[in-house]
């Protein structure tokens, strides 16, 4: 599968948000590929789609925010660290202009109808509560609006990588929300298009997914 080359954060613009936030893999020789690939993926599933208003869900340092600002005129970030104001710093000394903002995803600070697409790269994964999270993205998501998310398999490949590259077990860090989450996403959203990788064809081996997503009408 060709996937497209990202524009990231310079590493030396990146802040350490949390222990999980681990931006700087992106720059490491071997796991940098594993890290890259999934920023990858959102640009090849959004297309030349460019809206008005994207929101990233668990932003982190907002490394990906050079390349999602190919696809908006304003971005916006939420995510439950309180490294706002540094990471904000951080992004204007490279000429970025963002809204970011501490929260939680099941209760976010953003007005209904105030984002064309949101955007979650491996962050929905560590939320307890997967539906309430669901429910809070199409809230905040206007008519025609679309969710771009990244998530992990459950591949062997990718727990032996993280655990060899990066010193992370997936059982703990995930449990069994992998599996949860994409239900979730499935009772919640249409699935406009999905794309695994690296291949295709073999779900059992998918390292990531990225999906599409359209609103479903309320109940």
């Amino acid at each position: 599968m060709f996937l497209p080359t990202v524009k990231l954060l310079p590493r030396e613009l990146l802040v350490q948000t949390s222990p999980i936030d681990h931006a700087d893999w992106n720059y490491r020789p071997v796991l940098g590929k594993l890290q890259r690939v999934r920023f990858q993926l959102i640009k090849s599933i959004l297309g030349d789609t460019v809206k008005e208003d994207l929101l990233e869900v668990g932003y982190g340092s907002g490394v990906f925010f050079p390349e999602l600002l190919e696809h908006t005129t304003r971005i916006s970030g939420i995510d439950i660290h309180t490294c706002e104001a540094e990471v904000q710093e951080k992004l204007k000394s490279a000429g970025i202009d963002a809204d970011v903002r501490s929260g939680d995803v099941c209760e976010m600070p953003f007005d209904d109808n105030s984002q064309d697409i949101v955007v979650a790269v491996s962050a929905l994964e560590y939320v307890p509560d997967i539906d309430q999270a669901c429910l809070e993205i199409k809230r905040v998501l206007r008519d025609g609006g679309l969710a771009a998310v990244v998530t992990p398999g459950k591949s062997p490949i990718l727990d032996a990588g993280l655990k060899l590259l990066g010193g992370e077990d997936a059982e703990e860090n995930y449990g069994d929300r992998r599996e949860k989450l994409l239900a979730a996403l499935y009772r919640h959203f249409h699935v406009e298009r999905i794309q695994r990788w690296p291949w295709p064809g073999i779900p059992w081996l998918t390292v990531y997914r990225v999906l599409r997503l359209i609103p479903k009408a309320a109940d």
